[in-house]
């Protein structure tokens, strides 16, 4: 009770006196603020992605690997509030064209790959012998594809900001609607993508 308490005095919990119940309280939003306003990935990856999302029309966020098994979403921008990811949002670390860059960079043998991938929950899942071409493909481009197996309907195109060893804890990515990404489009906004990632990557080093 002491705790809650001392938590109570800095907005971070409220308490309801008809339910005796605690919740979260309004302080936890200006500490989420302080928190991104200090990442320097925030701060850089703001810009890029406001502006993948107003020159080709779709959701972008920027995502930080948090602990072993998830990603979570620190930044995103986007021109149509319904395209908003929200930062907080998590999601399975090797699911979706964000997990198959973790898996090409991350240090993981096949036999781990398939099992991780057996417990993943897609909306459409792809084979796994699709999904680890797609790893290897990843790999070699420097980019990643989900089209609609995340979420039907939904393309996602995801790039890695690398570490100085190569490795990737943080990635940008951008959704849009796989009806309006012809393959002009696609491969147009892959580019963007990789270009805007390649960029973080050299401006946090």
């Amino acid at each position: 009770m002491h705790i809650l308490r001392e938590l109570g005095v800095g907005r971070l919990v409220t308490h309801d006196a008809n339910t005796k119940l605690y919740r979260l309280g309004s302080g936890v939003l200006s500490l989420g603020r302080e928190l991104t306003q200090q990442n320097p990935f925030v701060q850089l990856a703001q810009p890029h992605l406001s502006r993948l999302s107003r020159d080709f029309e779709v959701g972008a966020s920027g995502q930080e690997r948090d602990g072993e098994d998830e990603m979570v979403v620190v930044v995103a921008a986007s021109v149509t509030p319904g395209d908003m990811v929200s930062p907080g949002g998590r999601t399975p670390l090797l699911i979706g064209a964000t997990g198959r860059l973790m898996a090409a960079l991350g240090d993981f043998d096949e036999a781990e790959l398939r099992r991780r991938f057996s417990k993943l929950r897609w909306q459409d899942a792809p084979t796994v012998k699709v999904w680890l071409e797609e790893v290897r493909g990843a790999r070699s481009t420097g980019y990643a594809v989900d089209e609609g197996h995340f979420r039907k309907g939904i393309t996602a195109i995801a790039a890695p900001v690398l570490n100085a060893d190569g490795s990737a804890a943080r990635t940008i990515s951008v959704t849009g609607i796989s009806a309006q990404l012809d393959d002009a489009k696609r491969k147009k906004l892959a580019l963007a993508v990789k270009n805007a990632a390649a960029e973080i990557t050299r401006l946090l080093r």
